[in-house]
């Protein structure tokens, strides 16, 4: 059962680069020695702060740094997990700052510099993007567990890709796979460069292989089909784009390609109801773009980011929508319905878990929302805990208007589980 949401759901998003994702990696250590952070007063703060990071509570997150800020400010990891926070929460130019004042105090810190490559590649700055990526690359150390080379030989060459420089793009995804030969991303992206030469043969070499060793990636699995399609393989295409069509029923150009297989192989009619169904797509997709666009330049306007949302849910994008909640939570992190819509949207999203604990915290805020009680209630059931579920629904009869009888209420629910 889909847990109902009486609330009218409020939803958001941003786009991500496929590679460069936003989803920054946490670590206390990301660039100073590991006296500094284990010795400093503020070690336990920032451990808090990740806790609370981990769950998606940037405004909690964000104040437990400040105030380790407080206690130890000349500590550079203070500054860089400042600046991971930030920019989850698409405050970019505060998270640029956070990051350069870690240089300021350690110029040597790679994560910083990764970190800054990425939002400067985000804001089109290019050219600067390249020398924090070079940056990354001058001070890296395997001890710093927080990315790999291969990650910032891969950002690079995407930099490089937008410079149009093809040869330093080439170069750079290259070194990604001397890396490590089993870095799949470097591969789709060396299959993608032979696929702008009409190189298909050996576009689709490089695609394969990435497959291979990530079997299960839909984008793969996307690029892959487009490759075929392109090569005359309509059949084996054919199966490839029904499947990331089936995982990802959001992407326009999956339709799109989708729909052209199917009519060269004779399906006119289903073939025609993908173009379609692309098309409309595509306007959307258009609306997301602006959206994103007025979002970033106005991060603190919630309407903003809940029309954004809405769009991305009416496409069926509901990952998206989870993580850009949690910015719009940010901006109002006391807000009962925004609270309810994201633990209702971790639950469609399967991550019962996570909504229980959301519906408990809402809970323990005003325990005398209705709708509240009936989604933990509705929650625990899909996990298979009736006793639970029977506990959150009985405080639900109580609050609610019924002149059935405790145990016929119960039944009613359990029926629609």
């Amino acid at each position: 059962m889909m847990v109902k949401k009486y609330i009218v759901f409020l939803l958001l998003s941003i786009s991500v680069l496929i590679f460069l994702g936003c989803d920054s990696p946490w670590s206390d250590n990301a660039g100073s020695k590991a006296s500094d952070i284990e010795t400093s007063p503020a070690r336990e703060l920032l451990r808090q702060s990740h806790e609370f990071f981990r769950r998606g509570r940037f405004s909690e997150a964000l104040q437990l740094v400040d105030t380790a800020r407080e206690r130890d400010p000349d500590l550079p990891d203070v500054y860089y997990i400042r600046g991971l926070i930030l920019d989850k929460m698409k405050r970019n130019e505060e998270a640029r700052e956070s990051f350069q004042k870690v240089l300021s105090l350690q110029s040597e810190y790679p994560g910083a510099h990764f970190q800054l490559g990425n939002l400067m590649f985000r804001a089109e700055e290019f050219r600067r993007a390249v020398n924090h990526y070079q940056g990354a690359l001058d001070y890296y150390s395997s001890e710093i567990d927080l990315y790999s080379k291969p990650d910032i030989y891969l950002n690079l060459g995407l930099t490089y890709s937008k410079l149009g420089v093809s040869d330093s793009v080439r170069w750079a995804y290259q070194e990604a796979v001397v890396a490590d030969s089993s870095f799949a991303p470097a591969y789709i992206l060396i299959g993608q460069e032979y696929r702008k030469d009409a190189e298909y043969q050996k576009a689709l070499t490089y695609t394969r292989k990435a497959l291979e060793l990530e079997p299960e990636n839909i984008s793969y699995k996307s690029i892959l089909g487009s490759v075929l399609f392109q090569m005359g393989e309509l059949e084996r295409a054919l199966a490839y784009l029904e499947e990331v069509i089936s995982e990802r029923p959001w992407e326009y150009k999956a339709h799109f390609q989708l729909g052209r297989t199917l009519i060269g192989l004779g399906h006119t009619e289903r073939g025609q109801r993908h173009l379609s169904r692309a098309d409309t797509l595509r306007t959307i997709q258009s609306q997301i773009i602006q959206l994103q666009y007025n979002a970033m330049q106005n991060p603190d306007s919630l309407m903003l980011w809940v029309e954004l949302g809405e769009l991305f849910y009416r496409i069926g994008h509901l990952e998206q929508a989870r993580d850009v909640l949690e910015v719009a939570l940010s901006l109002e992190p006391n807000n009962p319905a925004l609270q309810n819509n994201l633990a209702s949207l971790l639950a469609e999203t399967g991550d019962m878990p996570g909504a229980i604990s959301r519906y408990q915290d809402i809970l323990a805020q005003d325990s005398t929302i209705s709708d509240v009680w009936f989604n933990l209630g509705s929650a625990y059931a899909h996990q298979g805990e009736i006793d639970s579920a029977r506990d959150a629904w009985i405080h639900l009869h109580g609050l609610t208007q019924t002149h059935l009888p405790e145990e016929a209420f119960l039944d009613s629910l359990m029926d629609e589980i």
